[in-house]
């Protein structure tokens, strides 16, 4: 359950950046596509690197035992 809540903050924070370089780099005029396919590329990211999502749920353990 937590791994699956971190998982879910993590991707749409890349998700989220990541729409926001492609579309002031590349200047597209579909916002939906991009962020769609921003989504699937912030996935597969975080597939290859679950180092990423490990920090962030030792901070949830140790929040919820605050």
């Amino acid at each position: 359950m937590r791994k699956g809540i971190s998982y879910l903050f993590v991707l749409f924070i890349v998700s989220t950046i990541l729409f926001l370089i492609v579309t002031n780099v590349f200047k597209t005029y579909t916002p939906t596509v991009a962020y769609l396919l921003s989504m699937i590329v912030s996935h597969l990211i975080l597939e290859k690197n679950e180092w990423v999502i490990d920090p962030i749920i030792k901070g949830l353990k140790w929040g919820l035992r605050q």
